[in-house]
């Protein structure tokens, strides 16, 4: 990418990350503010109007983004630091998992990681 193709602003933004592959994407994190939940968006590069896909979530102050191979898909690793209710010092771990087409996602239950049959996610 040797070209500047727009700007893409998004309000809020803490973290973001550039998808590999043929076609581009940018995935843009929004953590939690007044209320709202934490929220993934993926943007089509350089066609920042059209969004993907998206994902919305509590529990999440940051986040680690990490693109399959193929930039398809994509996981979404939300931390806390932590607990806001004072019912425990611990954080909170979340993992996501979500495409780019926005025909899938879904919460995935850490300590149940495998992989189902079938599957191209390729991480």
């Amino acid at each position: 990418m040797d070209t500047v193709w727009g700007h893409l602003r998004v309000e809020g933004v803490s973290d973001f990350a550039l998808s590999p592959g043929k076609n581009y994407s940018v995935a843009a994190f929004v953590p939690e503010r007044k209320g709202q939940p934490a929220r993934v968006k993926v943007y089509q590069i350089p066609n920042w109007d059209t969004v993907l896909s998206q994902k919305s979530f509590y529990k999440a102050d940051r986040v680690q983004l990490k693109w399959n191979d193929l930039g398809t898909a994509l996981l979404v690793f939300a931390q806390t630091d932590a607990d806001k209710t004072g019912k425990s010092y611990y954080g909170e771990t979340n993992l996501y998992l979500m495409t780019v087409a926005g025909n899938y996602d879904c919460r995935v239950q850490l300590g149940e990681l495998s992989r189902p049959r079938g599957s191209n996610y390729a991480f």
